[in-house]
């Protein structure tokens, strides 16, 4: 009997030790776990720390950018105002100066001299071009204000094509460039505003003119494709490289080689003009290869903007980082 209870005694011990050995086991695992919970707390607190932080900080640079722009709106208005005040100044001043040149060109204030002529000549020129500019940086004003309207009449191309040639054949004749007319039909009509299209295919004629050497040619296509109008203008000019060709419609903007050729242009005439063929509801297409001259399309949809019949509309204005076509 004494060995029965030895033998049970000896079983509890072990017993006892297996379960406090178990139970110890289950202490240090849970002690692990919860020192590991702890220590994912402490990990999410620092990280919401870190996130309140990070949050603030977006909400004060948020609005710091906010009054930055802002400020850059004001200050444009500003420029905007200031070159609208400016220019209408320059106007008249201009325009009388215009005037007086051409009475004595004219010989209605006395007979002049030749070599009179030559220098009457060249301010007239000159006063011409300051006129253009402050044309375009008002026309320019309008637009980054909304308020350059247009007026949409079904016209006939054709007239005014060979109108803004027939304005042109003296400066052409000048330079000894030939201005060429091709066409595939008598008549093409389209969905317009005939003063901004004359002013788009004026700069374009223009430039091809300033921008081709004596004794080059300037090709002027009105096509009829389906549903849309073409009036392309050709040059045996400098030509444009592919870089270059990003940036042409961009305010101001003016290429190396159109720079050295003739120094005294805007930088405003493509500008103008794509944003009048975009309202049109076209676009202003360009192929050049540096040395070979330049094509520029106008490509606008025979039935108007967005297919809707002639109305009155304003302009929108133009998104600058939009103008790479």
């Amino acid at each position: 009997m004494p060995e029965d209870t030895s033998i049970i005694d000896m079983f509890v011990t072990h017993l006892s030790a297996g379960v406090a050995v178990g139970v110890l086991g289950s202490l240090i695992v849970f002690a692990k776990h919860r020192q590991e919970v702890r220590k994912l707390r402490a990990e999410n607190q620092q990280k919401l720390i870190e996130l309140d932080r990070t949050s603030k900080t977006l909400v004060r640079r948020d609005f710091e950018l906010s009054q930055t722009l802002e400020t850059l709106r004001e200050m444009d208005q500003a420029k905007t105002h200031f070159v609208t005040v400016a220019a209408h100044q320059l106007r008249t001043p201009l325009s009388a100066v215009k005037w007086t040149l051409r009475l004595f060109l004219d010989g209605d204030l006395g007979q002049v001299t030749v070599s009179q002529t030559e220098y009457l000549q060249a301010c007239y020129e000159t006063n011409e071009r300051m006129i253009k500019l402050v044309n375009d940086l008002l026309n320019v004003s309008r637009i980054e204000s909304g308020r350059f309207s247009y007026s949409f009449q079904e016209e006939d191309v054709l007239p005014l094509v060979k109108e803004v040639l027939g304005a042109l054949a003296n400066t052409a004749k000048q330079k000894n460039v030939e201005l060429i007319l091709e066409k595939n039909e008598d008549r093409v009509m389209a969905v317009i505003d005939k003063d901004k299209i004359i002013m788009v295919v004026q700069n374009l004629v223009e430039n091809s003119i300033s921008y081709t050497p004596n004794g080059g040619k300037v090709f002027v296509t009105i096509k009829s494709q389906g549903s849309k109008v073409s009036i392309s203008v050709k040059d045996t000019g400098i030509g444009i490289t592919p870089e270059e060709k990003k940036q042409i419609f961009t305010k101001f903007y003016r290429s190396e080689g159109a720079i050295k050729m003739f120094p005294n242009g805007s930088g405003l005439g493509l500008f103008l003009s794509q944003n009048i063929a975009l309202r049109h509801g076209g676009v202003i297409e360009v192929e050049s290869e540096v040395g070979n001259g330049s094509t520029f399309s106008v490509v606008i949809p025979k039935k108007g903007p967005m297919g809707k019949s002639p109305v009155k509309a304003e302009m929108k204005n133009f998104v600058q980082g939009n103008n790479h076509i």
